[in-house]
């Protein structure tokens, strides 16, 4: 009898170490106790100060996160899904000055790794090399019930932080600007009354350009995509400016590249040679605008 046990001990106790031997690796370090989480913050090269408050991210900010691990010392392939983390959500709390995730995520162990993407504003992505976003075609419109205004959401930015070693240091996601922006100011010209400028109801349109671009989530890198829009990019003013953020692309010679009205009167602005709109650039316009009569 006394055999008979320790032969039904020793089984139990082998399938318990095959239980064990068959479970996922959790990716902890050391075990549950030690494991260490990823600490991410993020900030913009503000060079090209597109967005609408130049200062940098605003309090409940979204940014999307891709994190890869180094496969034998090697980076790993960025993916839809199956990253150490995939389009995670991080928000901006202004207050603290602080990003939170949408949950914690661990390094794999002490030694591997990893590479981290990021980009803004938040979305759904269906493709990494070509993940389909559109410039809103009016970028005046004011944010409301928690949605972004037309400009902030048409502001890409993307950043990457590469080999980064484990470590319990907050990591610096540093973003740029990729898309590029036009900033037009208008002056006076010739012919109106002296004080009558000031006082006359000014617009702008960005004109002949496409809306909807392919985005490169691995290198950041925006390609204008589909057809010119029929109608006019609508800016938002801001001290007497008016910017517009524009997928980059080239504009041929001699074409429109805004249409102005001052006082009910309409105006083009276009250049004798082709026109390229720059990632990551604000292009500046100053236009003098001589006055015509409103023939109707």
């Amino acid at each position: 009898m006394e055999k008979r046990y320790c032969v039904l001990v020793a089984c139990m106790m082998a399938f318990l170490c095959l239980l064990f031997a068959c479970q996922k690796d959790d990716g902890v370090m050391g075990g549950e106790d030690t494991r260490l989480p990823i600490d991410l913050s993020g900030e913009i090269d503000q060079v090209m100060l597109s967005r609408v408050n130049d200062g940098g991210f605003c309090d409940k900010d979204v940014i999307g996160v891709y994190i890869v691990d180094y496969e034998g010392g090697k980076p790993g392939e960025l993916k839809l899904e199956g990253n150490r983390a995939s389009n995670v959500q991080f928000t901006y709390n202004e207050a603290n000055n602080k990003w939170s995730g949408a949950y914690d995520i661990y390094w794999k162990d002490s030694k591997t790794p990893i590479d981290v993407y990021g980009y803004y504003p938040w979305g759904t992505p269906e493709s990494i090399e070509a993940y389909a976003f559109e410039v809103q075609k009016d970028q005046s419109k004011v944010g409301e019930n928690g949605n972004l205004g037309g400009y902030e959401a048409s502001d890409f930015l993307w950043g990457k932080a590469v080999e980064v070693a484990p470590s319990s240091k907050v990591i610096r996601l540093s973003f740029r600007h990729k898309m590029s922006t036009a900033r037009v100011t208008l002056a006076e010209g010739e012919g109106f009354a002296e004080g009558e400028w000031t006082g006359l109801e000014k617009q702008v349109l960005v004109t002949n350009t496409k809306r909807k671009a392919l985005i490169d989530l691995t290198t950041g890198k925006v390609t204008a995509t589909g057809t010119v829009a029929t109608t006019g990019t609508i800016p938002y003013q801001k001290d007497g400016e008016f910017r517009a953020i524009v997928v980059p692309q080239e504009i041929s010679t001699g074409t429109e590249l805004f249409k102005i009205t001052v006082d009910g009167v309409v105006y083009t602005f276009k250049k004798n040679e082709a026109f390229t709109y720059v990632s990551s650039k604000m292009h500046n316009f100053t236009i003098k605008v001589n006055k015509k009569e409103n023939t109707g």
